[in-house]
């Protein structure tokens, strides 16, 4: 079973001389101070006590630790941050905590032949109804798709113009088709007609604006 040992006078007391001539307890020593091994329900009692006496957030937060309940309300901790070292080597501690090969290997081993939950189980005929309801069809997918695509082309379709090594000119909206006819790099031409690189090639591309 553990056991605590409580600080009769709190810690955050010791500065507060008048409060401990008011209670006279200001010539008492830190072994004095403790009290023999408590339980942690006591230790928790005794935070409770404190707080309720002189409403105190820091036996507040001691009281709600020590008796497993939520910290919701309590404001001790609130503005108080971690230093950079304490913050690395929490992160050291916490890289170091990662599972062993020995430990995944006999977590291997115990999940080894258990059957799956929810195998040789099967939906209702009122579950797989619902499911159903919940995916569009294949008909309403084909159409998604079309108009998906139509958009997509109407919005990104551009029409450009290319420049040959000779000065000839050729308006094409198939920059991909005209790279592969003409041993071209698409990726390249497109980085020129994006304004990316010069020419590719000696190939100089234009890119006019979206094709109405």
């Amino acid at each position: 079973m553990v056991k605590h040992s409580h600080h009769i006078i709190p810690r955050y007391m010791k500065n507060n001389i008048e409060l401990l001539q008011d209670i006279g307890l200001s010539n008492i020593n830190n072994q004095l101070n403790l009290t023999p091994k408590i339980s942690v329900e006591l230790h928790a009692a005794m935070h409770k006590d404190l707080f309720e006496h002189y409403h105190d957030q820091r036996d507040l937060l001691a009281w709600k630790m020590l008796s497993g309940q939520s910290l919701k309300g309590c404001t001790a901790m609130a503005g108080l941050h971690h230093s950079t070292e304490t913050r690395q080597k929490m992160s050291i501690a916490a890289k170091k905590r990662g599972i062993s090969k020995e430990c995944r290997k006999k977590i291997s081993a115990s999940l080894k032949g258990r059957l799956p939950w929810n195998k040789g189980r099967t939906a209702s005929p009122e579950t797989i109804e619902k499911m159903k309801g919940k995916h569009p069809t294949l008909e309403t997918r084909l159409k998604m798709s079309k108009s998906a695509k139509q958009v997509s082309q109407n919005r990104y379709h551009f029409e450009y113009k290319i420049i040959d090594p000779n000065g000839a000119i050729t308006t094409t909206d198939n920059l991909k088709e005209f790279a592969k006819k003409n041993d071209l790099d698409c990726g390249q031409m497109y980085r020129v007609a994006a304004g990316k690189s010069p020419a590719h090639k000696k190939f100089k591309v234009i890119r006019s604006g979206y094709k109405n």
